[in-house]
Parts: structure tokens; sequence; C-alpha cells
């Protein structure tokens, strides 16, 4: 840990190295991180700060590493931009335009995800994605809105090399409709199964 505190005007930098830590001590709602945000103590138009955090590891799930949270506070207005992490090697995933919005108690994260992919090859493998949905590709972009107080995440505005897809915007709109979670490992495989599988055709 290293950081500086000023208070005239309040102004607090930290940095956190980790080099391993659960996603449970993170993203999930028993985590400090969340008690604070949930607690809109944050939310101060007088607060000031930049937290970098950065975990070599995430011990709990293998497959995940390198992760960087930039946390932006400027004068209430809390920002994730230019945070990212690895999926395994393969895998390059950066958190974009990221703004915490309070609003009627609840909380709601919205910004862009960027996959960009190193090996995906290995991706697909990894996910037993289907040889006929396998394309070849470099990045996704994807918008996002997840609400902390629901622990749900609607998607929208898709884009694969830069282009959209008709398919892929049926299969987001459908799901989104649903009112599922993908925070579990099989959820979460058969959305990236279904996102490929509507991506072909």
């Amino acid at each position: 840990y290293k950081g500086l505190i000023d208070f005239k005007p309040f102004y607090f930098s930290a940095n956190f190295d980790y080099e391993g830590l659960s996603s449970r001590n993170i993203f999930n709602q028993d985590a400090i991180l969340f008690d604070v945000i949930q607690s809109e103590i944050l939310n101060n138009k007088n607060l000031n700060a930049n937290i970098n955090l950065a975990v070599k590891n995430i011990t709990n799930i293998d497959e995940l590493n390198s992760l960087f949270l930039k946390i932006n506070i400027n004068q209430g207005d809390i920002e994730f931009s230019n945070s990212n992490m690895m999926w395994k090697d393969d895998v390059k995933i950066k958190l974009k335009e990221s703004l915490l919005v309070f609003d009627n108690n609840e909380i709601n994260l919205i910004g862009k995800i960027i996959l960009d992919f190193d090996n995906i090859d290995d991706f697909y493998k990894s996910f037993q994605i289907n040889k006929r949905n396998r394309k070849i590709l470099k990045q996704i972009k994807i918008d996002f809105i997840y609400n902390f107080n629901q622990n749900r995440i609607n998607f929208d505005n898709v884009k694969i090399d830069g282009n959209s897809n008709l398919n892929l915007k049926k299969y987001i709109s459908n799901y989104n409709s649903k009112n599922d979670s993908i925070f579990n490992r099989i959820t979460f495989k058969n959305f990236v199964n279904n996102f490929f599988k509507s991506y072909s055709g």
C-alpha cells in the first residue's frame, strides 16, 4: 500500500498491490468496496481521489489475472475507466467510459467493455465453442449497465471488429428481456456459447 491525503481541498491518492485476491473480496455484495459504494459516502462533491488496485492473480477464478482497477473520484463523480484485466493470456478486457450512477436508491455502473483477443482459438477451446461457430475476430466492444442492487447486467450496441450484427442485436435484446444473471460459471458459459452461435448465424 502507498498513498497520499491532502485536506485542503480533500484529495486522496492510493496504490494497492496484491499477489493474489479473491473476486469475492472485490466484486461480491459482501465486499468492502460494495459496502462503501452502497453507503454513497463517495458521492460527495467535495471529494477527489485516485485509487489504483493491482492484483496479480484472482485466486478463485483460474482464468482471470493481472487485474488493474482504476477508481477516479472527481467532485462526486466516480469513474472506473481505463481499468483492465486478462482472461488467461488470451484476452485483454478493458473498461472504458465507465461511470457510477446513483438513482432512486439504486447504484448502476454504466460503460463500455472492450475485449482484445490475442489468442481467439484458445479462448474458443476454453468455452468449448462449437467449431462451426468459431469465426476469426480481433475485438469485441459492448456497452453495458450493471445494477449492483439486483446483481444484474444489461448489454447494448455490440460491435465485432467495428461492425454491428443483426443476429447479435436480437440475441442481446432477448437476453436483456429475460432478467437473467450471468454471474455463475454455467450461465456465463451458456451466454458466451449462445453469443458466438448468434454471431455465426
